[in-house]
């Protein structure tokens, strides 16, 4: 992570304000079977598309008062997303299996998502498909946790908040709730933060009708090299 100007370890600024400069400063650079199909492809247009939809099961049950299907030990997969959890459910479409052209699925307990080469972990998670292509991930946790790995680039960042809003079709992740994101020994932290996953910008905004407060840690080049040097034997 680096900064095009040096900043006070925390600040205080209108969220308008906030979202400016940091958008500006920080850039991060561093056994139950059912088979679906899938249109699209990309980030951009929703991550598996034109990719078969892969659901296993260690079992599954049918809710006929609450019209739901209920799967447990659950393992969702297409192309590079994979979805896994104790428990996952989905109204019942009417069909033998599962819908994933328009439908909302809940998960929870030990729920993981990754995605490319983003990993969320976390303890409830609520998906949203559209057109057999995974558009959106609401995550929570105590906190829930991220991880963006980019070995072509040498990089690593990290993240945890209450609360994840991942836009597969945008490319965005928005933090919510004691928010932070590190790479390396760099970190920001704030109530609500915007990671963008394909320009690897962090932006940091205050709620509506509030101050927004960051604050930021920077480790400068020449001091991060020091610490390099000093650890290795």
């Amino acid at each position: 992570m680096s900064a095009a100007n040096s900043c006070p370890s925390a600040c205080r600024r209108s969220p308008a304000a906030v979202a400016v400069v940091l958008a500006a400063a920080l850039v991060l650079t561093g056994p139950a079977a059912v088979h679906g199909q899938g249109v699209g492809e990309g980030i951009g247009d929703g991550i598996g598309g034109r990719l078969p939809i892969s659901l296993d099961a260690d079992s599954s049950e049918f809710d006929r008062r609450n019209n739901l299907m209920i799967f447990r030990g659950l393992r969702i997969t297409q192309g590079a997303i994979g979805i896994e959890a104790e428990r996952g459910q989905t109204l019942f479409g009417g069909d033998t299996s599962p819908d994933f052209r328009d439908s909302i699925w809940r998960f929870e307990g030990d729920v993981r998502i990754d995605v490319e080469t983003t990993n969320i972990l976390c303890d409830t998670a609520e998906l949203t498909f559209r057109d057999h292509r995974l558009a959106t991930a609401v995550a929570t946790g105590d906190p829930a946790r991220f991880r963006d790995t980019r070995p072509s680039e040498g990089t690593l960042t990290t993240g945890k908040a209450a609360r994840f809003e991942y836009d597969l079709t945008a490319a965005r992740i928005t933090f919510s709730g004691d928010a932070r994101i590190s790479e390396g020994s760099n970190t920001i932290t704030g109530d609500l933060l915007v990671y963008d996953l394909e320009d690897q910008v962090v932006t940091a905004r205050g709620r509506e009708g509030e101050d927004g407060k960051v604050s930021l840690t920077i480790v400068p080049e020449e001091i991060e090299g020091r610490r390099d040097d000093e650890e290795s034997p």
